[in-house]
């Protein structure tokens, strides 16, 4: 859902840290923020790799970035068959 809302799948954006670039991927794109953020925080099904690691398990938001790193945004899924 997040890809369609944003319609690409992939953009290049500069930025020091991960919620610089979240801000400017709002910026361009304001309808995602009710896909990514609840009340000012990320939400909690929404997870953000950099170069493959959660930010949750480095420094959030505030994980520093170089100009080589790929960050990936999605929506986790959980559940199955019963």
């Amino acid at each position: 859902m997040t890809r369609q809302a944003a319609g690409l799948v992939h953009l290049e954006l500069a930025g020091v840290t991960v919620a610089d670039v979240l801000q400017r991927l709002l910026a361009s794109n304001p309808e995602l923020k009710s896909h990514l953020f609840d009340g000012g925080r990320l939400r909690p099904d929404i997870c953000i790799l950099v170069n493959g690691r959660n930010i949750r398990y480095l420094d959030g938001e505030a994980t520093p970035l170089d100009d080589d790193d790929t960050i990936t945004i999605f929506r986790q899924v959980a559940g199955g068959a019963p």
